[in-house]
């Protein structure tokens, strides 16, 4: 019975873990607004405009380019603060980045 229960708690717990590696995208055709950059991990904070109670949502450079057509890898590259504070919809699916995976790099480098 012992063994059985922790087989069980092993396979909740990787679940568990599992989830973290894996965030739901953005869907295409939703307004985001860009509210900051963390430069320790080079990740966006983004807000659903009309759903903001929802995230944290954290996508990189990489994610936001495939997204949104508007956008260029070397004008985030060079300038990654410059879209904070902008609005864009979506043309493609936004995938996002695990929350604690990136919120631990943020901690870890500061």
């Amino acid at each position: 019975m012992k063994l059985r229960a922790l087989v069980l708690f092993s396979l909740i717990t990787c679940a568990a873990f599992a989830q973290d590696d894996f965030e739901s995208p953005i869907p295409r055709g939703t307004l985001i607004e860009v509210e900051r950059y963390d430069s320790q991990s080079h990740t966006y904070d983004i807000v659903m405009v009309e759903e903001e109670a929802q995230g944290p949502n954290y996508a990189t450079v990489e994610d936001l380019v495939r997204a949104v057509k508007a956008l260029t890898k070397l004008k985030l590259a060079t300038q990654p603060k410059s879209i904070v504070g902008q609005k864009y919809v979506l043309d493609s699916d936004l995938q996002l980045q695990p929350v604690l995976k990136t919120e631990a790099k943020m901690k870890r480098n500061r």
